[in-house]
């Protein structure tokens, strides 16, 4: 979708440090999975694409989202918004405001 409105620099953030390793390897493949060579052919488009890693509670819009839609599966498909739903809203309000959230941390001993 990026690509299509015209977005020619973009950072992409992820709470998964496996998967940005995995979108990231150069090389020999890791993974055959569909879902990550669809994205390296992706990323190879005259762009510049770059990965970054954030904690869940840092992409808090992004984590609303996706649980949006594992909770209305029987409609699931792509959905553009032209304006933030309200609760998209009010974590960017809060992300403005510089609301802090918690983040877990699993320690050893």
């Amino acid at each position: 979708m990026a690509w299509s409105v015209g977005y020619r620099n973009v950072i992409i953030e992820n709470d998964s440090s496996s998967v940005i390793t995995l979108l990231t390897k150069n090389g020999v493949a890791i993974c055959e999975c569909l879902l990550i060579s669809r994205i390296r052919i992706w990323v190879q488009r005259n762009w510049a694409v770059s990965f970054q890693h954030t904690y869940r509670e840092g992409n808090s819009c992004a984590d609303w989202l996706a649980n949006s839609i594992l909770d209305d599966r029987e409609h699931i498909s792509k959905r553009i918004w032209w304006e933030p739903p309200l609760c998209i809203r009010l974590l960017l309000m809060a992300d403005l405001a510089s609301v802090s959230r918690p983040h877990d941390v699993v320690c050893s001993l």
